[in-house]
């Protein structure tokens, strides 16, 4: 498929142009050898540790998609010859009987699918000098060509490994030019967690709630944006739900019919979560009991949302997660009535993280 729109190229020109947008048309097939590759690799080294079969599973990976790439590029060559003089697909099985031979394909197993997964090796086990590793993996593989007595024969293994040592660098250049927003701050999070200023649980959990950084510092790969239920079903602990609740009640506060009234609540509400006290619980008792906070499905989205909102300060201490995520789920769900599942995860995320993360704490603002 990648090679269709060169086909039609080939097909228009002739002679000395021909060979060269034949040529051109295995590009496609390079870049895509190496896109997967470099996924492979990617996503061995981001594998968290205690996870053996799942590393050989990603060597075997690369290893078979290195060992294959010349064979594919050797078939769609010739199909491209065939299609231009005339020999059609018997020159293509012709080839593959050649390239897909045993001899053939131990050939490209060992100059290309070992020497591959052997330089990915280091990576993936997160060496923390991969490319001595890989000079002393070179020099190591020279060692038998000694006693070849071919002194042309000794350079091999070098240039092999160095080929593809070549290869994932330049996979790391690319991957950093799409990521380079993250990698600042990824150093900055890694330096604060070793110096033990800040837990690295907090970083595991930012990274669940899609922080950039916090993912980039745990060099997990990126996932697709959760929606508003799966990003509350992330969230653990009391304080944590506690203020994406109180969030989630200032986003619905448009919709209010008193917004006086709600924001005295939600002041209420803030003070408590920030410094919990017999007092203050009283304080929400009472406005618990004075006010008709009616839950869903009646009401408006204001109202519902700061109803569960309360629900969580005034669970008692020992709710589990189950019961603060019910009452979660349900204020996400009456705060989505007036706000896009995009607006509502941003306003929670951003908030959250930087809590986590820089100890701002989003109750601290004017309400």
């Amino acid at each position: 498929m990648a090679c269709l729109t060169p086909l039609g190229l080939a097909g228009l020109v002739s002679g000395d142009w021909g060979e060269v947008a034949q040529l051109a048309s295995l590009v496609p097939t390079v870049l895509l050898g190496f896109v997967a590759l470099s996924l492979l690799e990617g996503w061995g080294e981001r594998l968290p540790r205690g996870r053996p079969a799942q590393r050989i599973g990603v060597l075997v990976g690369i290893a078979l998609v290195a060992t294959l790439a010349i064979p594919a590029l050797i078939a769609q060559a010739a199909y491209l010859e065939g299609w231009t003089s005339g020999g059609g697909l018997g020159q293509v099985q012709r080839a593959l009987v050649h390239v897909l031979s045993p001899p053939a394909l131990l050939a490209f197993a060992l100059f290309m699918g070992t020497p591959a997964a052997l330089v990915a090796l280091p990576r993936i086990r997160r060496d923390p000098e991969p490319s001595a590793t890989v000079i002393a993996l070179a020099l190591l593989l020279s060692i038998p060509l000694l006693f070849l007595q071919e002194p042309c024969a000794y350079p091999i293994p070098a240039v092999l490994v160095g080929g593809w040592t070549l290869l994932y660098a330049v996979a790391d250049g690319v991957e950093a030019f799409f990521f380079s927003p993250f990698e600042a701050r990824a150093g900055e999070l890694n330096q604060r967690v070793q110096r033990g200023d800040l837990e690295l649980e907090a970083v595991e959990l930012a990274a669940r709630l899609g922080d950039g950084g916090a993912w980039r510092a745990l060099r997990l790969p990126a996932e697709t944006p959760p929606t508003p239920e799966e990003f509350a079903a992330r969230l653990q602990g009391r304080e944590l739900i506690g203020r994406a609740s109180l969030l989630l009640a200032q986003l619905a506060l448009p919709s209010a019919r008193n917004s006086s009234q709600v924001r005295q609540a939600l002041r209420t509400l803030a003070q408590y979560f920030q410094n919990p006290s017999p007092e203050r619980f009283v304080e929400l008792r009472d406005l618990w009991e004075q006010t008709p906070w009616v839950p869903s499905p009646e009401g408006s989205s204001s109202q519902r949302t700061l109803h569960f909102a309360l629900s969580i300060a005034l669970a008692p201490a020992d709710a589990g997660q189950e019961v603060l995520q019910r009452s979660i789920q349900s204020a996400v769900s009456a705060a989505l009535e007036s706000s896009s599942p995009e607006e509502l995860v941003s306003a929670l995320r951003e908030p959250l993280v930087a809590w986590l993360l820089d100890g701002r704490d989003p109750l601290g603002a004017d309400i």
